[in-house]
């Protein structure tokens, strides 16, 4: 907001119906520049709130209590589902008919759910609340990774709108080359990867991924540290809000 005097309010007018009288040339941008091209995944992000979800590994049909809570008090955007999670699964969030509801579901390589053996489970193209859907996980040699192209070519021809996602591990000793080739060749929206570790090369994951995802002009994701099992340590409150954190530090936008 501007506060001025009665005489700095004339000046402003002045200034107004003079220049009000001339035409104003602006300078085009320089020809040399070219703005990065705007992908599917890039402009999904810029036209939806941040991607935040709890991967619900196997619940079976939830109840509307559960899913209201997950949207309207956990404060998700939308629901990751496994990749059992089409048909019957995801029709029992849809259900609820939170007006929040949106869903990204894992599906085999292939582009199949397990749970009937077809394409995308049997679900509709451009079904409502549909984001995506992740393709796989975590390929460990490139032989594996070039096997998802499959999922990808499939379900972009049954639901072309649709984002289509690969998580990354670090551990694949060829991830580079898979990055690559993911840029360049696949289908494929958005660059995801996963890292459950604590210590100092988190920095240079979350580096080496927003790296290769902003060569191609993708946005990218990542899996949190954020879930519990016998086998780890427990997880505090401030380790959540550094994993959050660190993300946002990065400019991930999914989470």
């Amino acid at each position: 907001m501007i506060q001025t005097g009665k005489h700095g309010f004339v000046l402003i007018l002045s200034l107004i119906l003079i220049y009000g009288c001339f035409e104003v040339k602006i300078d085009p941008p320089d020809s040399g520049w070219n703005p990065p091209p705007m992908t599917r995944g890039l402009l999904w992000v810029r036209k939806n709130g941040m991607f935040i979800s709890g991967l619900t590994v196997s619940m079976g049909s939830p109840p509307a209590f559960y899913v209201n809570d997950y949207f309207s008090n956990f404060g998700a955007t939308a629901v990751h589902l496994w990749e059992t999670g089409l048909p019957n699964e995801m029709n029992g969030w849809a259900a609820a008919g939170h007006p929040n509801f949106r869903f990204v579901s894992w599906v085999r390589p292939d582009g199949t759910s397990p749970a009937t053996g077809t394409l995308i489970g049997g679900y509709p193209a451009n079904a409502a609340g549909r984001i995506g859907y992740q393709i796989g996980d975590e390929p460990r040699s490139m032989q594996e990774f070039l096997s998802y192209d499959t999922g990808f070519k499939a379900i972009r021809a049954y639901d072309p709108n649709a984002l289509l996602i690969l998580n990354f591990s670090f551990l694949a000793p060829d991830v580079n080359q898979m990055l690559e080739h993911y840029g360049q060749y696949m289908d494929g929206d958005v660059v995801c990867y996963d890292a459950y570790t604590w210590t100092n090369s988190s920095y240079q994951h979350l580096a080496d991924f927003r790296r290769a995802a902003l060569k191609y002009n993708k946005p990218y994701w990542r899996y949190l540290f954020s879930y519990y099992s016998d086998r780890r340590e427990n997880i505090a409150e401030s380790d959540l809000r550094w994993e959050a954190f660190i993300g946002l530090v990065y400019g991930y936008t999914g989470h």
